[in-house]
Parts: structure tokens; sequence; C-alpha cells
């Protein structure tokens, strides 16, 4: 239960970064039935730095929301959240790289992930870190993918 305390910490803080860059973002669509929904479902996952919670990531072995065939064998990769003040130390990228390791280990073959594709920053992070874009939607959802 810390932990979720401790996490929805960080999506609030998250939110009001977000918004202070001109990104809206709805943070109550990760609540604490969601975590611990996923907690119970083994999807979610805590990053501590010295025993403190500094972000996390929920990685699904198949994709609950059915934006590609269920005998796909991808995996998806949602809510990377790390604490505002920690940005630019890689932490967010160790995540990530953790979460395909993560991902490979239980024989996924690729990670999807998506974001609003008006979050140019986010969009760019994303490719920079080896995804490729394959479709943006009607709602400006931008969705990518990595081999892993």
């Amino acid at each position: 239960m810390g932990d979720f305390d401790a996490i929805l910490e960080i999506r609030d803080q998250v939110a009001v970064d977000l918004l202070g860059r001109g990104v809206h973002w709805n943070p109550n669509v990760l609540s604490r039935s969601q975590l611990a929904d996923w907690s119970n479902r083994g999807v979610l996952f805590v990053a501590e730095i010295r025993n403190e919670v500094v972000g996390s990531i929920a990685v699904w072995r198949r994709d609950p929301g059915g934006w590609w065939p269920v005998e796909d064998r991808a995996g998806y990769v949602r809510d990377l959240m790390i604490h505002p003040r920690l940005r630019g130390r890689d932490i967010g990228a160790t995540i990530l790289r953790w979460a395909e390791k993560y991902a490979g280990g239980v024989g996924l073959q690729r990670v999807r992930l998506d974001c609003l594709s008006s979050n140019d920053r986010l969009c760019r992070y994303y490719k920079e870190a080896g995804y490729r874009q394959v479709a943006t939607d009607l709602d400006g959802v931008a969705y990518f993918e990595k081999s892993v």
C-alpha cells in the first residue's frame, strides 16, 4: 500500500509537470484500485533507489486494449513514470530497458507502447530509444513498437 501512495504521488507530480509544459494528461486514469488490480495480475513494477519509490511501469504480456491480435507475441508497456525531480538521470530509460528485457525473457518478440502524438518530447524520446511509430489514431494517440 505504501508503494501505491508513492506511485500516486508521482502520478500527480507528473500531471502537474506535463500541464506546465502544455501537455494535457488525465492522471485520474491511474487509480489506487487500478494499481491494486495490476499488482494482483503481476504487471505492475516499482522502481526504487535506496528504498525510495522513484517510478513505476506496467508490463503486460498481451495487449489489454485490443489494438493487435491476441496471438501476436507482443507485450504492452504503459504508464512509465518517474518523479519529475529525477528527470535527466536516465532513470526512465533504465526502467524502459528493464521492461524490454523482462518482455523478451517471458518469450515476447516485441514491446508496444503509446502516447499522445501531441507530446513531441515523449514521441521523440521513444524514437530515440529505438521504437518506431506504427500508427496514429483519430484521437491523437501515437502507437510505437520495438523488437526485443
